[in-house]
């Protein structure tokens, strides 16, 4: 049913002659137009749920390691992981860190980034991500993940994923926003217009950010830390936009602590 009815809804959406009224050609004429009305409405839906169940998404697998409250985790980080131009100034799945933790509704969960290399900032994202019937394996080196670019501020859902090597089915992704924001210490940022939703956090040490929330549901969260706005000196002058490439790294340490 997947691909075959896909395959025919889109190419009977493909036509903009088909857009009108494509309920009423298979209609009797006797038909009336309350009837009508609800049948369309019946079609429409119909045609929304078979687009949904035939789109499919290339997932691709990250590393994200179980974290224990109070328990850091270090690593090589891309110092433009958490934001990246070459991605549409989204974030850059493989040059970021990966992480997935537990907690109950209501305790308070705080993350902590610090960079080991001045001139660099942390961005971090958190979100609950649902790991019920049909999603997809979460945690650890079999974690699946959209895709190669990630929006670091908005929730994120999937119809059935991919994988993007062997194109066996995966299942589906859900993951609702909890939390996001970067160093904005001694960074200059860019793109003025998103700059609300990347959200800029100050706390006077250039290099480290810290964020506070309460865990609106059960379950499993995950997060990611990447470099975000690294200083001209650590570019040496390079483009912004590759900053080096993928050479230019620096080791973040990064925890939750739930309480």
């Amino acid at each position: 049913m997947c691909c075959s009815s896909f395959l025919m809804v889109q190419g009977f959406l493909g036509h903009p002659e088909n857009h009108a009224a494509p309920v009423a050609a298979f209609l009797p004429s006797t038909f009336s137009r309350k009837k009508m009305k609800k049948s369309t409405v019946l079609a429409s839906a119909l045609v929304g749920a078979m687009a949904f169940a035939g789109a499919s998404h290339a997932a691709t697998k990250v590393d994200a390691p179980i974290m224990t409250s109070g328990v850091p985790i270090t690593a090589n980080v891309q110092i433009q992981g958490w934001l990246n131009d070459d991605f549409g100034i989204q974030g850059w799945t493989h040059f970021s860190k990966w992480g997935q933790f537990e907690a109950r509704k209501g305790q308070r969960v705080t993350v902590t980034v610090i960079s080991g290399r001045a001139g660099t900032h942390p961005g971090v994202s958190v979100w609950w991500r649902n790991t019920g019937p049909m999603t997809a394996p979460a945690g650890g080196k079999g974690n699946y993940y959209q895709n190669h670019a990630y929006n670091q501020y908005d929730t994120i859902k999937t119809g059935v994923m991919t994988d993007e090597v062997t194109g066996a089915e995966v299942g589906y992704l859900e993951m609702i926003t909890a939390t996001n924001g970067y160093d904005a210490d001694g960074a200059t940022p860019k793109y003025a217009a998103n700059a609300n939703l990347f959200n800029p956090v100050f706390d006077g040490i250039p290099g480290t950010i810290q964020l506070s929330f309460v865990a609106p549901r059960n379950g499993t969260y995950q997060l990611v830390t990447g470099g975000v706005f690294p200083d001209s000196s650590v570019c040496q002058m390079k483009p912004v936009n590759n900053c080096g490439g993928f050479a230019l790294q620096a080791a973040f340490t990064y925890q939750v602590d739930i309480r």
